[in-house]
């Protein structure tokens, strides 16, 4: 039996100061991510975080905009053009 590729699945660390959070991204937005964290992240603060895509590890800054249980929203803050155009494939189009 084959295994699915799922593309919204990736591995994902946003480093606190008092330490990490890890977690899985579930989607990709035009601005941001969305993810199943475990732990808290501070709102509105702004975050240095790693992603591990199939093939690339991508590394930027993010701030989370809202937190519910362990689903986090993340705004990116600080990414660079080749790294935004290694996501556009993810990015989930807006209803």
């Amino acid at each position: 039996m084959r295994r699915r590729n799922t593309s919204n699945d990736q591995r994902l660390t946003i480093f606190l100061p008092q330490g990490a959070v890890v977690g899985r991204v579930t989607r990709f937005t035009e601005t941001g991510m969305v993810a199943c964290v475990q732990g808290q992240v501070p709102p509105y603060e702004r975050l240095e975080f790693t992603l591990h895509l199939q093939g690339a590890v991508i590394a930027g800054e993010v701030t989370s905009v809202g937190q519910e249980g362990d689903s986090c929203r993340f705004q990116f803050a600080a990414l660079t053009e080749q790294d935004r155009a290694r996501l556009e494939p993810f990015v989930e189009p807006q209803d």
